[in-house]
């Protein structure tokens, strides 16, 4: 299920703000841009959109008065640099009110009270991995980090590591991507198990790792570090 999303702001770097962050939702689509309401009421007319992220402050007609006065609008979520309005935006029904600079993770959970809930996960997400002759269960949620080793990759857990042979590439591929990132080219993280970023470093529960400038953009895209 792919939703239709419709920018409706009178600046451009909002604009640029949110097309980046719809750009990184697979289930969201672009559907247009607008610069003023007037456009936009016409936009609604002719196309289908499913989400309206709406300036309130504009020239001519604001976001509130344009709620107004078109019939049957999309869910709607606020975007404004002001919170007086926060009040009267619920009153008309919007999803949620989002004040600028508007940050990544903010911009998930506005998302999230729209899609349809996921799937509930299995008990255990898993794989098995040979060691020494035997091939252990390792449940990934459980992982903290992977870490290259000569011919080897050190599995790391909360106080213990396992040992399987193969390249850092090898073995990750075998771990959910959208989980395990690649910070060095030594070292893949569980996203879920990351406390802190500070500069070139990660901090996880006991350790420090170094992350490198190629794979430091990517890091923060996944953690929603802006």
């Amino acid at each position: 299920m792919v939703l239709r999303c419709l920018i409706v702001d009178d600046e451009p770097p909002a604009h640029k703000v949110l097309v980046n962050y719809i750009g990184q939702i697979e289930s969201l689509e672009l559907a247009g841009n607008c610069y003023s309401a007037a456009e936009a009421i016409n936009f609604l007319q002719k196309e289908h959109v499913d989400i309206l992220f709406l300036d309130i402050e504009m020239p001519d007609l604001d976001g509130l008065q344009m709620l107004k006065v078109i019939n049957n609008p999309p869910k709607v979520i606020l975007t404004t640099a002001y919170s007086q309005f926060a009040l009267d935006s619920y009153e008309l029904g919007v999803v949620d009110y989002l004040l600028k600079p508007i940050r990544f993770e903010r911009f998930l959970k506005s998302i999230q009270r729209i899609l349809p809930p996921l799937p509930a996960r299995k008990e255990e997400d898993s794989i098995f991995v040979k060691t020494s002759g035997d091939r252990q269960r390792v449940i990934f949620s459980e992982v903290h980090y992977l870490e290259a080793y000569g011919n080897y990759v050190k599995i790391h857990f909360d106080n213990r590591f396992i040992l399987v042979a193969g390249t850092l590439t090898e073995v990750a591929g075998q771990f959910p991507a959208d989980n395990f990132i690649r910070i060095h080219r030594s070292f893949f993280v569980n996203r879920e198990k990351v406390h802190k970023v500070s500069g070139n470093e990660v901090s996880l529960a006991t350790v420090n790792l170094p992350v490198s400038q190629r794979y430091k953009d990517g890091l923060y895209k996944s953690l929603g570090v802006i």
